[in-house]
């Protein structure tokens, strides 16, 4: 009986993460269309570079002046802009790494920097001062869903205790309520969103 309640909860969270990720990437599709969406995007670039930069800036100064290697990622049409805050970093001097997509039955990230093509392995996450990951939402426990691969999952159980762990959302992409969650979810240390810049979790963790 035990069993079959598992397996009847776990597909319960299955469907109600399907639902929200579709109603996730609706909106997202509808917001890449609009009229005014160029504008909006290299706004909201802007404002994300903005607070990447000034975080990044902070932590190499806590590293006593040291760059920063920060893992980002290379966002796709709909997700929030990465490509001026990449090009903002490493204008600053600071080392930008991004995945690449290993086999699907891996659930695995690799790394390269952003300027290169040179696979760095796996572990060179573990080595970031500073973790970006895409997602489609946050809770305000840090719940973050993903796009439901297993990636980021994965590779964020190689990144030490401390180093922060932020994730990049459209504004009405901070959830007030819970997410559904599996347990091999992790959970983010913050968001970083145009409007909102950086926003630490749990809500009533940090002043």
């Amino acid at each position: 009986m035990a069993s079959n309640d598992a397996g009847g909860a776990s597909a319960s969270v299955a469907q109600a993460k399907a639902e929200r990720r579709a109603a996730i990437r609706a909106r997202r599709r509808a917001r890449a269309q609009a009229a005014d969406a160029a504008g909006h995007r290299a706004a909201a670039g802007g404002a994300l570079a903005d607070a990447v930069e000034a975080l990044a800036a902070g932590l190499a100064l806590a590293a006593m002046g040291q760059v920063c290697r920060v893992a980002a990622y290379e966002s796709r049409p709909t997700e929030p802009p990465t490509e001026s805050l990449i090009a903002r970093l490493r204008a600053d001097g600071h080392e930008v790494i991004v995945p690449i997509t290993g086999p699907l039955a891996e659930h695995t990230l690799s790394w390269r920097t952003a300027d290169g093509l040179d696979d760095l392995g796996e572990a060179a996450i573990a080595s970031a001062q500073l973790v970006l990951t895409p997602g489609l939402a946050v809770d305000p426990s840090g719940l973050r869903l993903g796009q439901g691969g297993g990636y980021y999952d994965t590779a964020l159980g190689l990144v030490p205790d401390g180093i922060p762990v932020l994730t990049l959302l459209w504004d009405d992409e901070v959830s007030d309520t819970t997410l559904p969650a599996d347990p091999h979810d992790r959970r983010v240390d913050g968001v970083v969103t145009p409007g909102g810049g950086v926003q630490w979790l749990p809500l009533d963790g940090r002043d």
